[in-house]
């Protein structure tokens, strides 16, 4: 199992929270994300390197998978009838 199919599987499991705990489950998912991402575009805002457009593309990934696979509950977003 690679990363990025950890990371599906914990986007699963914060889809299965109740609706009032999942901000709270999404911000532990994207903290340890966001905040390398974060650090390595504000030190190179012009990755001059292939290993730094790696780790930046790495960290753009991996919010794709989240992004991919958590889902807003369906009466939070006006969508159900």
């Amino acid at each position: 199992m690679d990363r990025l199919q950890i990371m599906e599987a914990a986007a699963l499991v914060v889809n299965a929270l109740p609706a009032e705990q999942r901000p709270a489950g999404l911000q532990r998912l994207f903290s340890p994300i966001v905040q390398p991402l974060h650090q390595a575009l504000a030190a190179h805002p012009q990755p001059a390197s292939a290993e730094q457009r790696e780790t930046i593309l790495m960290f753009v990934d991996r919010l794709g998978v989240l992004f991919r696979w958590v889902r807003p509950p369906l009466r939070s977003c006006g969508c159900a009838s």
